[in-house]
């Protein structure tokens, strides 16, 4: 396990990707909260041999820290942890949790095929080339907004356990630093517009992919019908993006699914009590007479 700093770019605050390195200095964004990051690989051959196949294991974790405040580090950090791993790790120690959860996974792997005498099928797998029972794991969060009361992070896994292909999936998360907890689609959403941002979300992946009309959209796999909005979602310095994972809006080949909406075609639709509304009624410019 290799401990590791983040660099985020803070231009306008948006970091679309992070920077793994193990001689940097911390970065502390606009809210003072240092991201210190533990990079670890694990690689489990059945039977400790060698030229068998193998389970590849491969974690980036980013964990918040906070000086002088260690009661709202304990509850951000529980947060990410809980969320990355799993609810089981959320009392552990960011290395404890890194750990735990790799030795877990090697355990699980070796139950699965080296307590159920696999030893022929395995052999025979060798010999026709085959990866039926290699498995791969892959686990990172970033970092996408810092500022103010609000964290944005994304968490995304692909695994793949010996199948055709892998799977992938992303989880957003928005964290209010005052309370330590993720902000839920109610927190900030007014329910009751539900349909109206249903068809805002429509407007907008119709205009980002230059969709003329909802024929087109059907014709590439989405099943526009069940475009709606999901507690699946992260914020920055723009706007909010909803995410879907494969399947949630169609065919499979569509992959992940971001759909991104600019503040200044949220405002009508967001709390105005949320942390969110507050945090960009003071750094988004918007017309007045457009909302009231």
């Amino acid at each position: 396990m290799r401990k590791i700093t983040l660099f985020a770019s803070i231009i306008l605050f948006n970091c679309a990707l992070c920077t793994l390195s193990g001689n940097a200095q911390p970065i502390y964004m606009s809210n003072k909260i240092k991201y210190t990051g533990i990079e670890e690989l694990k690689t489990y051959n059945l039977y400790n041999k060698k030229d068998n196949p193998a389970c590849n294991l491969r974690i980036n974790f980013f964990y918040p820290e906070i000086e002088n405040n260690k009661d709202l580090q304990e509850r951000l950090q529980s947060l990410f942890i809980s969320s990355f791993f799993g609810n089981e790790y959320a009392g552990f120690s960011p290395q404890k949790a890194v750990k735990s959860y790799s030795k877990t996974y090697v355990e699980n792997y070796k139950n699965a095929f080296e307590q159920s005498g696999y030893q022929e099928e395995i052999k025979q797998v060798k010999e026709n080339g085959e990866d039926f029972y290699t498995f791969e794991k892959k686990m990172q969060n970033t970092i996408l907004f810092n500022q103010g009361n609000l964290v944005s992070q994304v968490i995304n896994i692909y695994e793949n356990t010996g199948g055709a292909h892998g799977a992938s999936s992303t989880k957003g998360m928005v964290i209010d630093i005052n309370t330590g907890k993720k902000l839920e689609y109610e927190d900030v959403f007014q329910v009751e517009m539900e349909e109206a941002i249903s068809e805002l979300l429509l407007f907008e992946l119709m205009s980002a992919r230059n969709y003329p009309n909802r024929e087109a959209l059907a014709e590439d796999g989405f099943d526009f019908e069940v475009i709606r909005p999901t507690g699946n979602f992260v914020a920055d310095d723009k706007g909010v993006t909803f995410i879907y994972n494969p399947y949630e809006l169609g065919a499979y080949i569509l992959g992940i699914v971001e759909i991104a909406v600019p503040y200044s075609d949220l405002f009508l639709y967001v709390k105005p009590e949320s942390t969110l509304y507050r945090w960009a009624r003071n750094h988004i410019p918007i017309d007045e007479d457009d909302y009231y």
